[in-house]
């Protein structure tokens, strides 16, 4: 009886394990094919993306390399790159010391992870950041200011799934403005004003002016973007 027993509970063992292994290469099956579906799927989108924006990066491109023949140019850039990382630098006010704590992870968030407390914190300090930045291109004759409102609600619930995983830290951006300058000469020296500024301090910065910088991610667009932190 024993070894009947143990030879048919050897039988009954090999096939429940026979089974599962044919319920594991279903459910095998049922995730490849998924997955490879939405890698194609992403595939085509990126295709017809590229084929939508390719004037708009030939475009701008042209544009570039026009303004890259230009004397003085590659000098400006790297000038603006050594600014810009120069405002990276710590020094002892009381913006620096916030913006220390904000630039202290991997890439710079808020203190606060609640969106509606982001929001009613960016709808009050809007019309002061405006300020600010006017006041960053004091004696820049080739500076234009384009002032913004607080972004969007449903903009800034996109991105902060689509990108930041529900984490409402690395929403910085609901306080915007742009400017726009005809001389890189200017550009390098607004950086050197906001530097200046105690109240400021820059915890992030992006130079699409580079040669490293792939324009293709942006459609031929560049710029260098800088977040700031506000203090007074």
């Amino acid at each position: 009886f024993v070894g009947a027993l143990f030879v048919a509970g050897g039988v009954t063992n090999a096939i429940f394990e026979s089974t599962h292994a044919r319920w594991m290469i279903v459910t095998g099956c049922l995730v490849i094919v998924p997955g490879a579906w939405i890698q194609r799927s992403r595939s085509v989108a990126l295709k017809d993306s590229w084929a939508t924006i390719r004037a708009d990066y030939e475009s701008y491109e042209a544009t570039w390399f026009t303004i890259r023949g230009a004397v003085g140019v590659d000098d400006a850039v790297a000038r603006l790159e050594n600014e810009l990382r120069a405002a990276l630098g710590d020094s002892a006010t009381v913006a620096d010391a916030v913006g220390r704590r904000a630039k202290a992870t991997r890439r710079p968030c808020q203190a606060v992870d609640d969106l509606a407390v982001l929001f009613g914190q960016a709808c009050k300090l809007n019309a002061y950041y405006q300020l600010a930045v006017a006041h960053w291109t004091t004696g820049l004759k080739t500076a234009v200011v384009a002032h913004a409102p607080v972004k969007r609600r449903a903009r800034a619930v996109e991105k902060l799934w689509r990108s930041y995983r529900g984490d409402a830290r690395h929403v910085i951006d609901l306080v915007r403005a742009s400017i726009t300058f005809s001389s890189f000469d200017d550009m390098v020296q607004c950086v050197r004003q906001i530097r200046a500024d105690p109240r400021a301090a820059v915890v992030h910065f992006k130079n699409r002016f580079l040669d490293a910088y792939d324009a293709k991610s942006t459609a031929g667009y560049r710029n260098a973007s800088l977040s700031v932190v506000l203090v007074d």
